[in-house]
């Protein structure tokens, strides 16, 4: 199937992810903060789908998301970012768009949701 990424730095959430994942049988890649993301992403062939949290040390989700999707424009790349959110103001929402996110679910995810992506 397709290759994710997800990053967060709360290993109970990528436990939970990637199980989910592993299940629907696709390949997943764990980062636990931004940095770890950029460097799995050397290539941004490499991946198919980014699930990014928001709150993370080293490089927030926005921070990171910038970077990866301006490292994409560069090669002429598109790899969709989902952000993975328990933030629901409309602002914070605004700004996952507006440094590149594709989208955004909320918190823990729903599985149903979830295989949409």
């Amino acid at each position: 199937m397709a290759t994710l990424l997800v990053v967060d730095d709360d290993p109970v959430t990528q436990v939970f992810l990637e199980g989910m994942l592993l299940q629907e049988g696709h390949h997943v890649l764990l980062a636990s903060d931004g940095q770890q993301a950029l460097d799995r992403l050397d290539d941004p062939n490499s991946c198919d789908l980014i699930l990014m949290d928001i709150q993370m040390p080293v490089l927030d989700g926005y921070q990171t998301t910038q970077q990866i999707k301006a490292r994409m424009l560069q090669q002429g790349v598109f790899v969709p970012v989902v952000f993975l959110t328990s933030v629901q103001t409309d602002q914070e929402l605004v700004r996952c768009l507006e440094c590149g996110g594709d989208d955004f679910i909320n918190k823990p995810p729903n599985p149903i949701l979830l295989r949409f992506y």
